[in-house]
């Protein structure tokens, strides 16, 4: 049977907390691990969705290496101890970083146009969840409540993080992609 790092991490955590009953936290873990092996991260319980089960991060930086490609790096919002790294675009890239620098446009860039369509159509942005990676690619949701009705959107990790820094609203991982991070002391950040 298969364990992924994150789910394991997640799996360690638990049975921590619940060291009285150890039984439940084996019977969740078996559970778990046979839903990952099933699926092969194809699907998480809902539960791994809930803020509870993610980690709040923040936009540290928009790195160009030698070769030309750009990395989004995200930190965990409370230690900064966790690199998430992005591979994105250079239009995506700039567009991340604008808002940032405080840079304001002549003309709405496609972020600026979806945050007013959003704003436009009665919607508020809430928050945006890296949710899985699958090969080299993550995939994320952008989370929308529009008249009590909630709506996520499936997107590109660059877009929603994008859609983010304009909006001003959280940006989450889920807890189990933890595997795919790096301690700040293994990347010299600036």
């Amino acid at each position: 049977m298969i364990v992924p790092y994150g789910l394991l991490h997640y799996i360690e955590r638990l049975s921590v907390r619940h060291q009285a009953n150890r039984k439940v936290a084996f019977l969740f873990a078996t559970n778990m691990c046979y839903c990952y092996n099933r699926f092969r991260g194809k699907f998480l319980p809902h539960h791994f969705t809930e803020v509870n089960h993610m980690i709040e991060m923040k936009v540290k930086t928009v790195t160009v290496d030698i070769g030309g490609n750009f990395t989004v790096l995200l930190v965990d919002k409370e230690k900064e101890k966790m690199v998430l790294p992005i591979v994105i675009g250079g239009l995506e890239a700039h567009n991340i970083v604008m808002p940032i620098q405080g840079v304001e446009p002549p003309r709405p860039m496609t972020p600026d146009l979806l945050k007013t369509a959003i704003e436009k159509l009665g919607g508020v942005v809430e928050k945006v969840v890296i949710t899985s990676i699958k090969g080299n690619t993550y995939y994320a949701e952008i989370h929308i409540n529009q008249n009590g009705q909630s709506i996520v959107l499936d997107s590109r990790p660059s877009d929603a993080i994008a859609l983010a820094v304009r909006c001003d609203i959280p940006i989450f991982m889920n807890r189990w992609l933890v595997e795919f991070t790096y301690d700040t002391s293994d990347i010299q950040l600036s």
